[in-house]
């Protein structure tokens, strides 16, 4: 069996547990990227810590002060700083690993505890102001964008990082049909599908589900899928 792929396909599933798990606490986002000559990454951030101009610090941040990324092809995260040497998960290619695993290996590496720490204030003020909603219709994206990836074998990549490089007439089309203010983080390209993070997609023929009133409807997720995948 091939373990290698078999573990790659549970990375975005592995992503929304994380968000599952700190999302509402602590405002925990994610964007997948490219970087030449072909590496694929996921980095994290938090919602509540922003620059001057509203970009999230820290975004991406392989050498900085933070661990907060890693690669979306397989489970492991890339040198940073004076690390020479990447982190890979030791059985990554003999047995199949389970999600919860995964997770855990992922925190035992990240230093989420100490970033959450030192923006603790910005965190509590950011917690105040974000509605139930907001965090629903974030959580629902990755978990829907994450079984959409799995299932074409795909990666997820903020416009403007992925292969095709910058910001298309597509994706601008598709960033004010969705109503995303920011697409260097709430634009996410999968395959033919551009997602935004309010829980709406946009279709190659320019129409948008939302898919955050579907999931009222159907709120068993793979049935949600189902219902998505037939129209």
């Amino acid at each position: 069996m091939n373990y290698s792929e078999i573990n790659r396909a549970k990375i975005p599933k592995v992503v929304y547990l994380l968000l599952q798990k700190y999302h509402r606490i602590y405002g925990l986002g994610v964007i997948g990227w490219f970087k030449q000559p072909g590496s694929h990454y996921f980095s994290f951030f938090s919602q509540a810590v922003y620059e001057g101009r509203g970009r999230p610090k820290h975004l991406p941040e392989l050498w900085g002060r933070y661990k907060l990324t890693l690669y979306q092809d397989h489970l492991g995260m890339p040198a940073r700083g004076n690390d020479s040497v990447q982190a890979q998960h030791p059985h990554l290619h003999d047995r199949e690993l389970r999600s919860k695993d995964m997770v855990q290996w992922i925190e035992e590496h990240l230093t989420l505890p100490q970033f959450f720490r030192d923006y603790s204030a910005e965190i509590d003020r950011w917690r105040r102001k974000c509605t139930v909603e907001q965090s629903e219709r974030y959580l629902l994206t990755w978990n829907v964008m994450g079984l959409y990836a799995k299932a074409k074998k795909g990666m997820i990549y903020v416009a403007g990082s992925d292969p095709n490089y910058g910001m298309s007439d597509q994706k601008r089309k598709a960033a004010s049909a969705l109503g995303i203010q920011n697409p260097q983080i709430d634009l996410h390209v999968c395959r033919s599908l551009v997602f935004g993070s309010n829980a709406k997609v946009y279709l190659p023929d320019g129409n948008v589900v939302d898919f955050w009133e579907d999931y009222k409807k159907f709120p068993d997720v793979k049935k949600l899928m189902i219902h998505l995948q037939r129209m």
